[in-house]
């Protein structure tokens, strides 16, 4: 916590790209915040793997898990998923999504944009399988800049900026 909700997603595709396996790709929807969408190219291109865009429906503005099914491949190291769209106020079935995602490739580290969704919906990220669920406290009248991170067992091993000896 102590940052913004961009802030944290950033750190968290850094860490993931950082200890990811080398090689392979990274995968985020063109229905997403710049936040993850800036992040998810900025690292591909620093840890020099391919980033692709997962498409949504125009028409109903959804991202399906069949959407991302065309995209994640067994190498996919990093894919991200908005939970609600922040401009149309869409909710994607972000459950339904993980599970494709692991479906095809187990080990890759899944992050979820929850900033939009978390003041308005309900919330029980262990349940949804992704390794991290990010939410902006400012959205439900909080301080701004304001952001915190919940993390699976599997990223809590990721290496990350931490206090040395504290």
């Amino acid at each position: 916590g102590g940052e913004t909700g961009t802030e944290c997603l950033f750190r968290i595709i850094r860490s993931a790209a950082l200890a990811a396996d080398k090689g392979g790709n990274i995968v985020a929807s063109a229905a997403e915040h710049p936040s993850t969408y800036s992040a998810t190219q900025y690292w591909a291109e620093q840890s020099q793997r391919t980033w692709y865009e997962v498409s949504f429906d125009p028409f109903t503005g959804i991202v399906e898990p069949e959407d991302y099914a065309k995209v994640i491949t067994p190498e996919t190291r990093i894919a991200t998923v908005v939970h609600t769209n922040p401009v149309t106020g869409i909710v994607m079935d972000v459950e339904a999504i993980t599970k494709t995602i692991r479906s095809i490739s187990p080990n890759c580290y899944i992050v979820i944009d929850g900033i939009q969704h978390a003041p308005h919906g309900y919330l029980d990220v262990e349940k949804y399988g992704a390794d991290a669920y990010v939410i902006s406290l400012y959205k439900v009248y909080s301080k701004f800049n304001n952001g915190y991170a919940w993390v699976s067992d599997y990223m809590s091993q990721v290496s990350h900026e931490a206090l040395i000896g504290k």
